[in-house]
């Protein structure tokens, strides 16, 4: 069973199959973080737009 797993650890296709997964996985982590921020940012955005609206229209604060 060690000489199977060496043989897998030291075989070059399979180093670069696994560098090509983490690096899929990598951007997708990154692509889902930048959609995250930017659907907070917008609700931050809207929710301060709504803030102030109702504000100047019942004279709040």
């Amino acid at each position: 069973m060690e000489n199977k797993e060496l043989s897998i650890r030291h075989n070059q296709e399979y180093r670069a199959f696994i560098v090509e997964l983490k690096e899929r996985v990598r951007s997708s982590q990154l692509k889902a973080a930048v959609k995250v921020n930017y659907e907070l940012l917008d609700l931050y955005w809207n929710l301060g737009k709504e803030i102030v609206s109702r504000q100047e229209q019942y004279a709040w604060g």
